[in-house]
């Protein structure tokens, strides 16, 4: 009985914090027009949840750490907004850790509101909590979904004004820094909740800004898909088909040499003893497709899958990577480089998260691991040991052959169960 009265305890206080949102229908919102979410004055419209000291000064937003205060704290909208366009500018006058709350359903009063709603990490200069941390090594850098869709590093500098924007379509999330694309991921978590501003937790004494803060609200589609790509491709006709079957080393074409050793027997492709990178390409190209794979590598090693490359453009010179003319699925052992590109990255497109919430790798080297890439029109995502690693829309070709790469120091790789679904024109 006390488990069933706690339950409802818990279910009530729950909807209690979500009802404190506004919950004015989009429809009777002024839509596809940016306007202000601040307004230069006071704090109309927002709430405070949490720690620190937020106020107006000069126009802008602030927020600093009271004394003796160690908390995090949030500054959220008291409406909910669905698809919108956010943008914003901030300035971390110190060096910390911030961020920007977006869907959020409980406000910011429920436990880790990044985990509820979606936060875009923001934060200054690569330094948590005043320890300088190897730029690669971070988890999330500015631009990031936070543990969703990982971002490659890009600095802000202290006391400098730095523009983020948001865009939010149904499932649909991109972040920009700077006018620059930063991440992007389809997710199903939420898709209506409050918008906020983060001071992180910590000892620091922490003072951020933020100025033209406004929002485009989009109308909402009438039957939105929360249908993920990958769903959607698995559900399409075709079967799956053994891709290494019937095949032999004369069906593969070399790219760069390398000095490696290539070897095809039974179902294993294996490449070994590279002097220099190596790849091979299928002589058939392919356009949208699912591409089923296991595959190991020696410690320390690394290697990759090659999509879409255009082997007429590329093989006279052979001096452009096939990681730049077409895409490349990084597969690397992830423990033993400072990573730009962990495994499942689509090379400096989409950068993956080598270990999981619990800081268990992902990616384990020596051992067979499970990858999975979905090509389809100009969207590519890949899966690691059944885990999304990498999602974005492309643009830098159709079409072309698939590849497989050894590169050193690794010893050797192995490719097994290589199976292909062909997918149609979507």
């Amino acid at each position: 009985m006390k488990g069933i009265v706690l339950s409802l305890i818990i279910i009530f206080s729950f909807q209690g914090c979500i009802k404190q949102g506004n919950s004015e229908p989009d429809e009777g919102r002024q839509m596809n027009e940016w306007k202000p979410l601040f307004n230069g004055k006071d704090l109309t419209g927002w709430e405070v949840v949490g720690a620190g000291n937020w106020h107006v000064e000069d126009g802008h937003l602030h927020v600093t750490r009271n004394e003796g205060e160690t908390g995090g704290g949030w500054l959220v909208t008291e409406q909910d907004f669905t698809d919108f366009k956010l943008r914003l500018k901030v300035k971390m006058n110190t060096k910390g850790n911030s961020g920007i709350l977006i869907r959020d359903p409980g406000h910011a009063k429920i436990y880790r509101p990044a985990f509820n709603g979606y936060e875009v990490q923001v934060y200054e200069g690569g330094a948590i909590y005043e320890r300088e941390v190897n730029k690669n090594d971070m988890r999330n850098t500015n631009g990031a979904i936070y543990d969703l869709a990982r971002s490659y590093y890009k600095e802000s500098i202290t006391g400098e004004w730095n523009q983020f924007e948001v865009h939010c379509v149904g499932n649909h999330i991109i972040t920009y820094m700077n006018g620059e694309k930063m991440a992007e991921i389809y997710d199903r978590r939420s898709n209506k909740g409050a918008i906020g501003l983060q001071l992180h937790g910590g000892r620091d004494k922490a003072h951020f800004s933020w100025k033209d803060v406004e929002i485009m609200e989009l109308p909402q589609k009438e039957k939105p898909s929360w249908q993920l790509m990958e769903e959607a491709a698995e559900q399409a006709p075709g079967e799956y088909v053994d891709f290494l079957a019937d095949k032999s080393m004369n069906d593969f074409d070399v790219y760069w040499d390398g000095g490696a050793e290539w070897s095809l027997t039974s179902g294993v492709l294996r490449g070994e003893n590279p002097k220099e990178i190596s790849w091979i390409f299928t002589t058939q190209e392919y356009s949208n497709y699912i591409l089923s794979f296991d595959v190991r590598i020696s410690e320390g090693g690394n290697a990759g899958i090659g999509l879409r490359f255009p082997w007429e453009q590329a093989a006279e010179e052979r001096k452009i990577g096939p990681a730049t003319l077409g895409y490349e699925v990084q597969i690397i052992d992830d423990h033993s480089y400072d990573l730009k590109n962990p495994s499942g990255s689509i090379y400096n497109v989409a950068r993956a998260y080598p270990s999981d919430l619990w800081h268990s790798p992902i990616f384990r080297s020596e051992q067979w691991n499970s990858f999975k890439i979905y090509v389809r029109d100009d969207h590519i995502v890949t899966y690691v040991n059944k885990r999304k690693t990498g999602e974005a829309h492309v643009n830098r070709g159709a079409r072309g052959r698939i590849g497989f790469q050894v590169h050193p120091p690794a010893n050797w790789v192995e490719y097994r169960n290589v199976r292909i679904k062909k997918l149609s024109l979507h």
